[in-house]
């Protein structure tokens, strides 16, 4: 049998994820599965927490075993364990909660290269997340243009795309790429960086330059501290950034295995807050006062780009097969797959056509399609049904006339939005803006 077998060869469940083998990834969690959400439901988590965390800490060894030369040379139990209660711990010491003595056990049979491993695997996943995060707060023709440039695109055909002469892509590039570096946490010092040195950085990380460009630069960068840690940056980010924009259909077809495997193995019905979504949705209250900053910048074209974003949350739904239909698309929704979220929402709104959070992102889905008198019909019924989501959807409903150009319909429909909204203040922004 295949259990059997995995037992002497534990290297077999990294090339299983790898691979996307649909047995060995249910095999990992029919072992280890119910073991990682004790420890989460005992450290004051849920099910949903433990749920999500599993399938984060999977993704995470997935791209840490993808892009670099590594070995497990422990048992794959105590590693995957250890791996899953540091990210446990870490998210816990974020809001002041210390467990400390929790990794006796594993620590005792895992190897010093793979304790190194899992230290490395937990840093670089939280970073790839920030830098993702960061990238998904640029205007859409930052975007556009990184998500070209980090495939395998030529540079002819990505100036093409970004309807850009091919002499300014680099340039252009660097300048959305220094956007996405200065925004990660502690990047406050990498705004001293001239733009040119950027530039310089683009061509460098491309092996796009000229010897008489790369050997100053190189020497700079190795005798001016912050020119040399803007330079470390930048290859971070596009290295990382590029696993994330340009994973292949593995990695797609890996994320739709986990979240089978979810529904299969993890009890959802849970109905006690999660201190996960607790924390996402205060930094969500927290992103938008902030997000009055970015409103300011004079780089900012796109004013629909700048209010659009937000992150599907959806309450836990009693139906377990309407629960698993919802956590599939706000996967999909929160990875701006929002074509993949539709069938699903639509599938929901099958079953219980009252499902308010159902329609509510049904509807901000085909906003961002363009499909926007299907999205407004989804809209104007939540307005109408004076649910919690009824000034959200009126919000959405003038951002759709904002992305065809129409401000006067928007700022009619902003005008609906009372001032004990929960949103008003980024109406107020948004009204500023237009004016």
């Amino acid at each position: 049998m295949l259990s059997d077998r995995l037992l002497h060869n534990d290297q077999e469940y990294i090339d299983g994820l790898l691979e996307n083998s649909p047995a060995i990834i249910e095999d990992i969690y029919r072992r280890h599965a119910p073991k990682a959400k004790r420890f989460i439901l005992q450290q004051n988590g849920t099910p949903k927490d433990a749920a999500h965390l599993f399938e984060e800490t999977l993704l995470d060894l997935y791209y840490y075993a993808r892009y670099r030369s590594f070995d497990l040379q422990s048992p794959f139990e105590p590693f995957l364990q250890l791996l899953c209660k540091r990210k446990w711990v870490q998210a816990l010491e974020k809001k002041g909660q210390r467990m400390p003595g929790l990794e006796q056990e594993e620590v005792l049979v895992i190897s010093s290269t793979n304790m190194q491993d899992i230290t490395n695997i937990v840093k670089e996943g939280d970073k790839r997340r920030e830098i993702y995060h960061s990238y998904l707060q640029q205007d859409q023709e930052c975007q556009d243009l990184l998500r070209w440039s980090l495939s395998d695109l030529i540079p002819a055909d990505i100036a093409a795309k970004a309807n850009i002469p091919e002499a300014q892509l680099h340039h252009k590039r660097a300048a959305c790429m220094a956007m996405v570096i200065k925004q990660l946490p502690g990047a406050q010092q990498m705004s001293q960086v001239p733009d040119h040195d950027y530039e310089l950085a683009d061509k460098l990380v491309t092996h796009d330059i000229s010897d008489a460009e790369r050997e100053p630069f190189e020497a700079r960068a190795k005798n001016t501290p912050l020119t040399g840690e803007m330079l470390r940056r930048y290859a971070i980010v596009f290295k990382l950034l590029q696993q994330e924009l340009w994973a292949g259909s593995t990695r797609d077809g890996l994320l739709q295995t986990l979240l089978e495997n979810r529904t299969a193995w993890f009890s959802l019905k849970d109905h006690t807050p999660s201190p996960i979504r607790k924390w996402v949705i205060m930094a969500a209250v927290v992103a938008i006062c902030l997000s009055g900053l970015l409103f300011l910048s004079p780089w900012s074209k796109n004013i629909y780009r700048q209010f659009a974003p937000t992150k599907m949350l959806h309450e836990d739904d009693p139906n377990l097969a309407t629960e698993q239909l919802l956590d599939r698309a706000e996967a999909y929704f929160n990875t701006r797959y929002f074509n993949k979220a539709v069938p699903l929402l639509t599938q929901v709104l099958t079953k219980d056509s009252t499902n308010t959070n159902a329609r509510y992102y049904r509807g901000v889905c085909l906003v961002e399609l363009d499909q926007q008198d299907a999205a407004r019909r989804d809209l104007l019924t939540i307005y109408e049904g004076k649910s919690a989501l009824q000034y959200d959807a009126v919000f959405y409903i003038a951002l759709s006339y904002l992305k065809q150009g129409n401000k006067q319909l928007c700022l009619e429909w902003l005008l609906k939005i009372p001032e004990n909204a929960s949103i008003y203040l980024k109406v107020q922004k948004l009204v500023g803006e237009l004016r």
